[in-house]
Parts: structure tokens; sequence; C-alpha cells
């Protein structure tokens, strides 16, 4: 998964070489109705107006230079402007809203990010990174812990991409945190078993594990 350490030169790379979305896989998110609106609808405001040093430049010439202008050269206002465009260009693609959601979520808008990853996931249900990033803010919202939303997301994530050992292992933890071992490891060895002997995933989810069971003891709170 693009992870937030990814760092900013790296998301204006990556929004413009955004390139063909998938088909629309319409799928229901588990949760809905999330606020947030108002945050949006300003970064679509702020495209129609242009940016600061350039606010008198039509809507449709400001376009036009922000498609000629390199990532490097961007600022993080400038991004979120091409990301909108990006929206309109391509109405399938779940990408810039992707993006969009990562922005949000460095700037410690959360709720807003969610409204953005559920717009990645109307687009494609199957959008590992946006399931990800949805499933690590409803962990973040709820101080830490797995709620059940976040586990069936990176349950799901897991399934699509077993690649995204954290996932799987995040599944797990939900359990684990209720106190619940016996089906938080029935969970971890599920994920294990994808995996053949010697597989570099194993070791990874290994190393969650582990984890897991050193902070339990560290702290006193061993699951029952």
């Amino acid at each position: 998964m693009w992870t937030y350490a990814i760092g900013f030169l790296i998301l204006l790379g990556l929004v413009v070489l955004l390139a063909g979305g998938s088909g629309p896989r319409r799928q229901k998110l588990v949760r809905a109705g999330i606020v947030g609106a108002a945050g949006l609808a300003a970064l679509f405001t702020y495209g129609l107006y242009g940016a600061p040093g350039a606010a008198d430049l039509p809507f449709a010439d400001r376009a036009a230079e922000l498609e000629r202008r390199s990532p490097e050269e961007m600022t993080r206002e400038e991004v979120l402007v091409r990301l909108q465009l990006l929206k309109a260009e391509r109405p399938d693609d779940p990408q810039p809203h992707f993006f969009t959601a990562q922005l949000l979520v460095d700037d410690g808008r959360d709720e807003e990010a969610l409204r953005a990853f559920q717009s990645a996931l109307r687009r494609d249900g199957e959008y590992v990174p946006a399931l990800i990033g949805m499933a690590d803010v409803f962990v973040r919202l709820d101080g830490g812990n797995v709620p059940r939303e976040a586990a069936q997301l990176y349950g799901q994530a897991f399934a699509l991409d077993t690649n995204e050992v954290r996932a799987g292992y995040m599944a797990g933890l939900r359990f684990w945190q209720m106190g619940d071992e016996d089906r938080a490891r029935a969970v971890w060895e599920s994920v294990a078993n994808v995996f053949p002997e010697g597989d570099r995933r194993r070791a990874e989810l290994s190393r969650l594990v582990s984890s897991a069971d050193n902070e339990a003891s560290g702290t006193g709170n061993q699951p029952r």
C-alpha cells in the first residue's frame, strides 16, 4: 500500500501519471453518510477561481497551464485543482479520488477523507489502496482500535491482494483487541496458510503477530 510516508513529491508524480481508470465495479460500502462535503466543495470552488498568483486567469486557461506544469513546480493547492480536473476528465477513475483522500488525511481531515475514499470505491469497489486507506481512517478515528468496518475492509483488501500482509494482520487484530485470542490467531493462521513455506510474507506476518504479543505482555493486557 502507498503509505503516508511516501511523501508529497511522489504524490505529485503519481497525479500526473494517472492513466486509464478501471471499469466501474459497484459495491456497497459498510458506512455511508460521512459528513464533510463542505471541504471538497471548497476545493472545487478553488478550482474555479484559480490559485494564488494567478487569480486573474480564466478557468480554461488555468487548467491548460496546470497540464503543462511539471509536478515539481506545483504547489499543494495546484495539485488539488489538478485532481479536481482529473475527476471531471475521468469520471470512472478511482485514483484522483484516492489521491484527494490521501491529501485530506495528511491535513488531518479524516471525515472528509472518508468521503473521498468512498468516492474512489464507488468507481471501483476492488481498489485496494482505497480499501486500506479507508480502514486506516476508521482505526484512527477509533483511537487505534480496529472497528468492525475496518476489519471487513482489511479482510477484503487482503483477499484481493495477498501482498497486503498488514491488511490480513489488521483483520485479526480486531479480535485480539477484544480479548479473543483464539479467533485472532485463527485469522492470522488463515492468512499465513495463503503463503508457501519460506515465503517472505509469512515472515512479515510473524513479525506483526510478535509485535502484538510483545505489546500485550509489556502492558499487562494479555488477551484472555
